[in-house]
């Protein structure tokens, strides 16, 4: 495939509200250099998408969170697609695996927001062991200082942390986590033992284990079919008394009702942005209590970030029309393990 931008078939499909967040100012110059504002398209209905593609043949789609999917039988119908580059994360929901198979290339956001969910998690980590829900309320709600029988505030220095899911998120977990001292380990079944010993980090003997064996475990997992549930009512019960769970990865990965028990019962504290049904339901257990600390699903990339993601698609299509390696290149195997 030759010429510039102008001779390549591409498709800006996003919302108003996706182009401000991401290509604000020169980002939109930018893309509006790669790709003439003619040849941006809002999001539509599924059968003026239909029509679009079909009429198109796009070789090129740039898309977020508004890009309708394309699914197995339009995706025969568009037999020039060959590069899809998705300003946000996963792309299961968008595109089937047979793109891959038949030579397709995809990019994301890849790590450009590894580092803000991670410090979601560690922000979570660190109010669980700082009482900061049981203090808040008594500061805000109470308008009192809690007294001497609460339990009182914990440190991460030195602590044992276990990490669920060795992708981007855990590895930039690890990097924050340094400072603290803290020991870490962690489990994920697709990550080889070999990936865990290139960062320095331990390989738990399993998920049980990594419940059991440390003060604070996050969970960064991908929901898969075989991750889905995998942290049941056994793994839960293995959290040893006063242990800190934190979950920025996905809710379903977890038996939502056999932790909030635990949480209930003020055996264990929580700190979670992600959760089975979202919005969490205004009756759920988890709500209301002084050791369930709870974000509403904003791990990343936060407001700030957006322009990086939108940065990294401008490079990643830069990268594609210049025949290069994609910078964040999402591949089959990343799609088989993604959430």
């Amino acid at each position: 495939m030759s010429g510039g931008p102008d001779a390549r078939r591409i498709l800006v499909v996003l919302s108003e509200q996706e182009r401000e967040l991401f290509f604000p100012g020169d980002l939109r110059q930018r893309l509006g250099a790669l790709v003439p504002e003619s040849r941006w398209k809002p999001p539509m209905e599924t059968s003026a998408w239909r029509e679009l593609l079909h009429a198109e043949d796009p070789e090129i789609l740039l898309g977020a969170w508004s890009l309708p999917p394309i699914d197995g039988k339009l995706l025969a119908e568009c037999p020039s697609l060959a590069f899809l580059c998705y300003v946000a994360g996963s792309l299961r929901s968008r595109i089937p695996r047979t793109y891959w198979q038949r030579g397709g290339v995809a990019s994301n956001w890849g790590n450009v927001i590894s580092n803000t969910v991670a410090e979601c998690a560690l922000t979570l980590a660190l109010g669980c062991l700082r009482e900061a829900p049981r203090y808040c309320h008594g500061m805000h709600v109470e308008k009192i200082y809690p007294s001497r029988d609460c339990p009182p505030p914990r440190s991460l220095f030195n602590r044992r942390v276990g990490i669920h899911g060795f992708g981007n998120i855990a590895r930039a977990l690890v990097k924050l986590l340094a400072p603290f001292e803290v020991s870490i380990e962690a489990w994920s079944v697709p990550v080889p033992p070999e990936v865990f010993a290139q960062t320095g980090v331990r390989q738990a003997a399993s998920l049980l284990d990594l419940f059991a064996n440390n003060d604070v475990v996050i969970d960064v997992e991908a929901l898969t079919p075989e991750s889905e549930g995998s942290v049941d009512e056994s793994v839960i019960a293995a959290l040893k008394p006063g242990a800190v769970f934190v979950n920025v990865g996905r809710g379903k990965v977890v038996d939502e009702a056999a932790l909030a028990k635990r949480v209930v019962a003020g055996e264990i504290s929580v700190g979670l942005d992600v959760y089975a049904s979202e919005p969490l339901p205004a009756d759920s257990p988890l709500r209301g209590l002084p050791n369930a600390l709870l974000f509403p699903h904003t791990g990343g990339p936060t407001v700030d970030r957006y322009p990086a993601c939108g940065r990294a698609a401008l490079d990643n299509l830069d990268a594609f029309l210049a025949g290069r390696p994609l910078p964040q290149e999402f591949t089959l195997a990343m799609f088989d393990r993604a959430s």
